[in-house]
């Protein structure tokens, strides 16, 4: 089954958007929008953690915020992650995974599946095969954010799972209307 991942900043009118979108979402039943909480007070995320819950909506929480107030905050997303299913929100744990990621964040994002499903999102390759192969280990939905810094980049051979086909460029073509 496909599923459709949004990618979306925690501000408040990103939450408002799916709030607003909660039913379509829930109707055609292949969309998990992701969230990556960017501002210390959360309130309004947790407030309307409730309308998902009432729609029967889930929605992915990155752990591990890279941009914004909430990086390296661990203790602040772990309460909001609580908060969030406390609300009555069905909320998916997702760790994004790159090469700063190590064998240490991995387990402590373990502490938080409570044997249910989990999201990586993978913006690098991992630097130790330790945490390779706790990504392969792990029984989660992987996403890869594809940045160019990735795809230009070579994998090297001790992962082949996470290897990619090499990115083809294709010029663009634009329409030319010649004038009489």
């Amino acid at each position: 089954m496909i599923i459709y991942y949004p990618y979306l900043r925690g501000g408040r009118y990103d939450v408002i958007a799916v709030r607003n979108a909660a039913s379509g979402i829930v109707a055609n039943g292949k969309i998990l929008p992701i969230l990556e909480p960017i501002k210390v007070s959360t309130r309004p995320l947790v407030r309307h953690s409730a309308a998902f819950g009432a729609a029967g909506m889930s929605v992915g929480l990155v752990m591990n915020p890279q941009v914004g107030e909430l990086f390296q905050n661990t203790a602040a997303t772990t309460q909001l992650l609580a908060d969030m299913r406390a609300a009555g929100a069905t909320v998916v744990p997702a760790l994004i995974v790159n090469g700063a990621t190590g064998t240490t964040e991995m387990n402590s994002f373990a502490a938080h599946l409570q044997g249910g499903r989990s999201i990586y999102v993978h913006y690098d390759v991992p630097s130790t095969p330790q945490v390779v192969a706790q990504v392969r280990a792990a029984q989660g939905e992987s996403l890869t954010l594809a940045r160019e810094s990735m795809l230009e980049r070579r994998l090297r051979p001790t992962h082949p799972p996470l290897q990619c086909a090499p990115q083809r460029s294709y010029p663009l073509q634009r329409a030319v209307r010649e004038s009489p």
